[in-house]
């Protein structure tokens, strides 16, 4: 298995570097048991090490690995003494999954053996295996985002995703007729959708059944809580004290061009401010995305200068620049998503006149 993991490295072009050290022995025994699927047939947490699960692929800590030696050590023991069979005694040695990965570099590596590891046992035609790559090449393409995109928390949701989708596929029982039929009924994959938020840097949103544990791994935890409920979400990277005082807040009602997607958004709108569309919609301005440019939390953030309102002489709160949009464009298109049910709503209430707006 693992010259076959090499050469398909190989074959994938994939040059990040060493390979992880993967636990092939329990990879093995699963596939000997037919147990393929993450999560066992019911999808328990204490079961996502099981069968082809991306967080097998993670490269472990040396504690990791030597407390992965001494169980299968003990295993081992169990096995030649006949006391347990070989399978009990990795079940009794198995607690809580691996951790998943925190940051984009562990993602990336992880994501590509988990990859190469389903390509090597039921080769690149896999439907699997298919929208893994397509996920781990819209991933590579994000670098640049490393550090403001990848959190820990995102990196664990974008780990579920392909985790939920492996237990999708590998958990179907198909009869030989169902095989040689010309197009064989795979399950639908949702690895698309969390490709289109990877690439459009918005927030992927948290699913009901998302392991609680993992909430608090990686120190993000209140920030992931926000992130999953389709709340609250941060864009960019935090102001220095000496862009503060070089004039990042605004000054005096000044403006700038307003957006082209914010313009498109308003334009059905009469008359309308921001704080009226949150109100049609029920949200508190406290409620909508964020620059961390503006602080940690948002609360600085000016949205009424994002709409060209902001007529304060000097205002306390950040003026986002053309620069910050450009920059991180899911900001704006989260902001819009955001907004968009109360714009619906007033349209409905006033009729669809065009919104008189004449910015300077």
């Amino acid at each position: 298995i693992k010259d076959e993991f090499e050469k398909m490295r190989t074959n994938l072009k994939v040059f990040d570097g060493s390979s992880p050290d993967l636990d092939l022995e329990q990879i093995l025994t699963d596939v000997k048991a037919l147990r393929l699927a993450p999560g066992g047939a019911a999808f328990a947490f204490p079961k996502l090490g099981e069968g082809f699960s991306l967080v097998q692929c993670r490269q472990l800590t040396p504690a990791e690995i030597s407390a992965r030696e001494s169980r299968n050590a003990a295993a081992n023991t169990a096995r030649a003494n006949g006391t347990f069979t070989y399978d009990n005694a990795l079940d009794l040695q198995r607690r809580d999954p691996n951790d998943p990965p925190m940051t984009y570099v562990q993602l990336l590596k992880c994501v590509t053996a988990y990859g190469v590891l389903v390509a090597v046992f039921f080769t690149v035609e896999c439907p699997h295996f298919i929208e893994v790559w397509a996920l781990r090449e819209v991933i590579a393409a994000q670098d640049k985002y490393e550090a403001v995109y990848f959190t820990a928390y995102t990196c664990r949701l974008i780990t579920f995703a392909i985790m939920k989708d492996a237990h999708a596929y590998f958990n179907n029982t198909y009869q030989p007729s169902t095989l040689n039929m010309p197009r064989i009924p795979y399950p639908r994959s949702d690895l698309k959708s969390t490709g289109q938020h990877i690439a459009a840097l918005t927030a992927i949103p948290r699913p009901l059944d998302f392991p609680q544990k993992w909430l608090s791994k990686g120190g993000d935890a209140d920030q992931g809580g926000k992130l999953g409920n389709g709340g609250r979400s941060g864009f960019g990277q935090a102001l220095q004290a000496g862009d503060r005082e070089k004039g990042a807040f605004g000054a005096g009602g000044e403006t700038q061009a307003l957006h082209p997607e914010f313009d498109k958004l308003f334009a059905p709108l009469t008359n309308a401010t921001v704080g009226n569309v949150c109100q049609a919609a029920g949200l508190n301005l406290r409620d909508l995305p964020y620059l961390y440019a503006a602080g940690g939390s948002g609360e600085d953030m000016c949205y009424h200068h994002l709409f060209g309102e902001c007529r304060r002489q000097r205002c306390r709160r950040y003026h986002a620049t053309k620069k910050d949009l450009d920059t991180w464009p899911g900001f704006v298109t989260t902001l819009c998503k955001r907004l968009q049910p109360g714009v619906q709503k007033l349209v409905k209430s006033q009729g669809s006149r065009k919104r008189a707006y004449d910015q300077k």
